[in-house]
């Protein structure tokens, strides 16, 4: 909205307009530049009678009157609404008497319009400024300066400066009173840098936190589109890290001179070690397309990537997971193993950081018989560090395995593969010290505070992943291939048969790494071979096959009969149990959607030991699941070709809505016709067109699924809720359920992929003709179709017949 009129006194000076148009009339000599130096009225009148111009005169004489100053400034709004009271009434209100300052005057009556007008423009302002108190005009010092041959006259104030952090806050409240006015949206954000300051003045000596203070809103002035809420972590380094609270006891040094005891690592204050070249990663980052992640990942090597903390921060201790019990002493190994590694600070006797977070570790065992220490950061519930994680900072996409097969299907049958690791992956991401309080544990009632990324934090695997994906980004582009794929720590890297390109490749990976500082897990290689494993998972690309390994599939057949037999589950198994079926769908892709009704029953719970009811419709998946494991050897073909119309690989089908016709299936020139059951006629089923319309579908997958299989069909139906079901896999109707399920296990058993394509039904003129039994008509626009139909299957027959009409 358009600014206040500003209203003059007459004994203002004027205005620069006003002047311009005066010297046009009477030149006025140039004024040499000379200081502002403090004068008395004496002095004014001794520089008066030697200034003989007229113009200067009055404006002497003005001066001298009022010895004010009338600001002359350009009021740009931004287009924010201001309120009417946002500026004083009156624009000389620098050098009016201050109102003293009461509950009910606002934080900002007493700054001028002036310094309202840049603070609400996002101009960077001294907030001395905000609380600066101009001594009395009558008996005090007056300055003067010159300017565009103008002489200016004003009262010189008692400067004001901020020393401490109480000062700070009470001119950033009047600040903000002002800020929020013009940037409403902005107040959480506020509030936020203000609990950032005064958290960095506690934590940090010297005055950091006010140079912080200084630069970050001079960054802001240049880049409007900082948040007040983001820590900048360059800034915070440069000036809050000065020093850093760390206490230590006589114990703690008695512990470093005594042989029994290991060597120490004390530092609380920077960076964890790391192998990564960091100056060699910026550079090869320079030309990295993702600019955001660019420059991420260059700060966060050099010093400390941010964990996107937003909750309080003050002490809490937590007690351990119970695998520790026992296993204390093992524990304590590998912590002391990651403090020679410069990875974790400590052991100390007392806590090292005023307010450390003090979380639960646990350990969980690995293939080889060893150890895992894990930080349990979810815990306690709804006030962990996990839960003051920002999610989007934790949400990542991982590579499909399904990736990794169409990779493998371009490079072509007999590929040449090899799998590499990189070692210690989530231990190379160093963690920025502004985070270490949030990173504590104890083991043996000695303290250790994290410095890497660690088991157990939401943000981790994003983090490395963002990593990894530069990683191969890099290896792509330097050496000119697309064959390499990659799932965190895991590289998958590929050459055709009968060449050296995949051992090749290994070699080039390696030296990327080594050039890096990337170290690689040597004895987690697999390859260069044509059969290994990836993502727990067999790859054969002589057969051109995945197989689940048998231990898998055997434990998924005993979950799942398990669970058939229960009415009511734990959360926890049920997470086992849609665990183990997402691994195994990764080689069965046609069973995927097919989980959906596990994962939504498991909706709005959180604690482990929450019960789940197990329904009629979850049971009946289990039935399906089973029914097909009895079948399934464990392997599965990925040689399967692109997604392919079924009007391209001539599958039609279609059905009628008279209770006296039927429904039709065509496959290439052979052809299916079902009449619909004598007891639906006259009943609500023949109304239900979605489940009429997936009749014929279903009969297709049973009369010609060894056709079809290994196949990706794109299905074409003209009904708009049966292209939901067959691609959601699930429908709310019960009748239509029971057609998903035999769709679902004739998919699994022949490996078929479907998706569903909605096509007008003008365009299936074949399959309707068929439907409606008008057999003139569908000879004349099939002619090459088979003389006589194919049998439907009984078992197709039993369940067609099985289903009520009105269920």
């Amino acid at each position: 909205m358009p600014c206040a009129p500003r209203r003059r006194r007459a004994t203002a000076a004027p205005t620069e307009r006003q002047t311009r148009h005066v010297q046009r009339q009477t030149p006025v000599p140039p004024v040499p530049s000379v200081a502002s130096p403090e004068f008395s009225e004496s002095l004014i009148e001794t520089i008066s009678t030697r200034i003989t111009d007229r113009v200067t005169e009055k404006v002497l004489s003005a001066v001298s009157e009022k010895m004010d100053t009338v600001p002359i400034y350009d009021v740009n709004d931004q287009g924010n609404t201001l309120p009417d009271n946002f500026l004083c009434h009156d624009d000389n209100d620098d050098n009016i008497a201050l109102r003293e300052q009461s509950v009910s005057n606002d934080l900002g009556c007493n700054v001028s319009n002036k310094l309202k007008m840049k603070i609400a423009n996002g101009e960077y302002v001294d907030l001395a400024n905000l609380i600066t108190k101009p001594t009395d005009t009558d008996d005090q010092a007056k300055q003067l300066s010159f300017s565009d041959n103008k002489i200016i006259v004003t009262p010189k104030s008692s400067e004001t400066k901020i020393l401490d952090i109480q000062q700070w806050t009470d001119a950033f409240l009047i600040f903000a009173s002002i800020y929020t006015t013009a940037h409403p949206s902005s107040v959480s954000g506020i509030f936020k840098y203000i609990h950032t300051i005064r958290l960095g003045a506690k934590r940090a000596g010297g005055m950091g936190w006010k140079s912080y203070d200084i630069q970050f809103r001079l960054k802001k002035e240049k880049n409007p589109a900082l948040l007040w809420s983001v820590v900048d972590q360059e800034l915070w380094l440069l000036h809050m890290y000065g020093m850093v609270r760390m206490q230590q006891d006589p114990l703690s040094s008695k512990m470093a001179m005594t042989a029994k005891e290991p060597i120490t690592n004390l530092d609380v204050s920077s960076v964890a070690n790391t192998p990564i070249k960091a100056d060699i990663l910026s550079k090869l980052l320079e030309n990295y397309p993702l600019a955001n992640i660019r420059d991420e990942l260059s700060f966060g090597f050099k010093y400390g990537f941010s964990l996107h903390y937003y909750g309080p921060r003050n002490f809490k201790e937590c007690k351990n997971l119970k695998s520790i019990d026992g296993n204390e002493q093992s524990a304590f190994d590998i912590a002391l193993k990651e403090v020679e590694l410069g990875r974790v600070a400590g052991p100390f006797s007392q806590i090292p950081i005023e307010n450390l977070r003090i979380s639960p570790v646990g350990l969980v065992p690995k293939k080889d018989g060893s150890w895992r220490l894990i930080h349990h950061l979810s815990y306690p519930e709804v006030d962990s560090v996990n839960d003051f994680i920002d999610p989007d900072y934790c949400s990542v996409k991982y590579t499909s395995f399904d990736s990794a097969l169409d990779m493998l299907r371009n490079v072509g049958r007999c590929a040449i593969i090899a799998r590499l690791d990189i070692k210690s992956a989530f231990r190379l991401i160093p963690i920025n010290p502004s985070d270490f309080e949030l990173l504590g544990f104890k083991i043996s009632d000695y303290f250790f505070v994290d410095k890497c990324l660690p088991f157990g934090c939401s943000i981790s695997c994003n983090l490395f992943e963002k990593f990894a994906i530069f990683l191969e980004w890099q290896f792509k582009l330097r050496f000119n291939t697309n064959n390499v794929v990659h799932y965190l720590d895991d590289f998958l890297l590929a050459g055709e048969s009968n060449t050296l390109n995949c051992q090749l490749s290994m070699k080039q990976f390696s030296s990327l790494c080594e050039e890096l500082g990337i170290p690689l897990a040597v004895e987690k290689t697999l390859g260069p071979s044509t059969v290994l494993a990836f993502l727990g998972l067999e790859i054969d690309t002589n057969l051109m096959c995945v197989r689940i390994p048998d231990d898998k599939l055997n434990k998924l057949k005993e979950e799942l009969s398990r669970m058939l037999n229960k009415k009511k589950t734990t959360l926890k198994e049920l997470q086992s149990l849609t665990g183990l079926l997402n691994f195994c769908t990764r080689a069965i892709p046609a069973g995927r959607a097919f989980n959906r009704r596990f994962y939504d029953s498991m909706i709005g719970l959180s604690n482990f030991y929450h019960h789940v009811r197990i329904n009629y419709e979850m049971k009946e998946d289990i039935r399906v699941w089973l029914m097909f494991l009895d079948f399934y050897n464990g392997y599965t073909h990925y040689d399967t070709p692109e997604w392919s119309e079924s009007r391209d690989l001539r599958l039609f089908t279609d059905s009628a809505g008279n209770s006296k016709l039927g429904c039709g299936a065509i496959f290439r020139s052979r052809w299916a016709f079902l009449k619909w059951p004598e007891h639906w006629h006259k009943t609500n089923i023949m109304k239900d067109i979605t489940f009429l319309e997936f009749i014929p579908i279903v009969m297709a997958f049973h009369i010609w699924g060894n056709d079809l299989a290994n196949q990706r069909i794109l299905l074409n139906t003209d009904n708009s809720a049966l292209v939901a079901i067959i691609n959601k896999k699930t429908s709310k109707s019960k009748r239509v359920m029971s057609l998903v399920r035999h769709f679902v296990l004739h998919s699994l058993l022949h490996n078929i992929q479907s998706k569903a394509i909605h096509v007008p039904g003008k365009k299936n003129s074949i399959a309707d003709s068929l439907s409606r039994q008008e057999w003139r008509r569908f000879r004349r626009n099939f002619p090459q179709a088979d003389e006589t139909p194919c049998t439907v299957p009984t078992s197709f027959l039993d369940l067609i017949s099985k289903i009520e009409p009105d269920c």
